[in-house]
């Protein structure tokens, strides 16, 4: 959970940098695609380091590597060094995640996927109720030591880590062979969907704080609201973990685009509840799509690939949303991410029902 929490407070942090900072919404948007292309390059690369090394080496690289960006970045002094160590940081996220989601994507795959989300959205609510704090108190810069040394605990639990070189799920020459096989075409379809689907959350949800300031609610309303989105995100998550591998059914998939598409529809509201309301049904509808589209694909592979893949389009996609998201709201105004949220979330529904009808 502490792997990409960066990216899990970004609609504070992205407000928080506006204010202290002068980002301007393209900033903002290249700030939040270098932190996500870093983590979907790691991510990558990870599939390679874990059978090189091992998951304790993968893990801790990943982890050093984070803390080092997180406290350099409070060091820096302009926009483009920030940016850049977000990048580096980001690479290190990326290889952490990926140990942490092969393992997901061994057993139990929704479960683990579920709690994965609860342990980050329940952290992300804490930390976003402490940034405007921290800033406030002893200034910008501690925010990035704050999460820096956040990353300490997972560097010293890393030891109960196996750390022998990883190995496929499959043992023997059928092993080799399937790893070999090309992916099906269903799987490559549902990858090509989860970019798309996290290209479209990404570029709304990075500027979800700024589409409140732009309502002309107050920095403490948006606040507010932005807690009461954390713990929404937090009951999403307790749901699907209650929903189990019914999270990869037409059903579960139905609500959450309904949930998505009703919250992106909404979030340019005249009143602070109804922004509010807007955002938590925005949010409430991510961890049931992300986990029914991790679910599906790591289902349909029998090699570990896909789950590992997935991972990589998850942030591939993300990386892409900040950055597209950022030239849309300096050419159209915040409206243009709302409209390619919608029209991401229904191209994910499209492609993820081959998916659903094998599992």
């Amino acid at each position: 959970m502490l792997t990409v929490l960066v990216l899990n407070v970004m609609p504070a942090l992205t407000g928080f940098l506006a204010r202290n900072l002068g980002f301007t919404p393209a900033d903002i948007g290249t700030f939040v695609s270098a932190d996500v292309l870093g983590i979907a390059l790691g991510t990558a690369i990870s599939v390679r380091f874990m059978g090189l090394t091992s998951l304790r080496a993968t893990l801790a690289s990943g982890m050093a590597i984070l803390l080092i960006a997180n406290l350099a970045s409070a060091a820096a002094g302009s926009v483009t060094a920030i940016t850049a160590l977000r990048f580096c940081g980001g690479i290190g996220s990326g290889l952490a995640l990926g140990a942490c989601f092969y393992v997901y994507g061994l057993a139990h795959r929704e479960r683990n996927f579920a709690a994965y989300l609860i342990g980050q959205t329940a952290l992300a609510f804490l930390v976003i109720v402490a940034i405007p704090f921290v800033a406030a108190q002893l200034g910008w810069r501690a925010v990035f030591v704050v999460l820096g040394l956040l990353t300490i605990p997972v560097l010293m639990l890393v030891s109960w880590l196996p750390t022998a070189k990883v190995a496929a799920p499959l043992g023997g020459s059928r092993a080799t062979h399937a790893r070999r096989s090309p992916l099906p075409a269903k799987l490559w379809l549902g990858l090509a969907g989860t970019v798309a689907f996290f290209l479209g959350q990404g570029s709304l949800y990075t500027f979800i704080e700024r589409i409140g300031a732009s309502s002309g609610f107050t920095e403490e309303v948006i606040a507010h609201s932005l807690s009461i989105f954390a713990m929404v995100g937090l009951l999403s998550c307790v749901f699907v973990l209650l929903l189990g591998s019914r999270v990869t059914s037409f059903g579960a998939l139905l609500l959450g685009v309904a949930a998505n598409v009703l919250g992106a529809s909404a979030v340019f509201a005249a009143k602070p509840w109804l922004y509010t309301v807007a955002i938590c049904f925005f949010y409430f509808s991510l961890p049931i799509i992300a986990t029914c589209q991790f679910g599906a694909i790591a289902r349909a592979d029998t090699t570990g690939r896909a789950a590992v893949y997935a991972s990589t389009a998850t942030f591939g996609g993300f990386a892409l949303g900040p950055y597209l998201g950022g030239m849309l709201v300096e050419q159209l105004g915040y409206v243009g991410v709302q409209w390619l949220d919608i029209i991401m979330i229904i191209l994910t529904a499209v492609t993820l029902v081959p998916l659903l009808r094998r599992v």
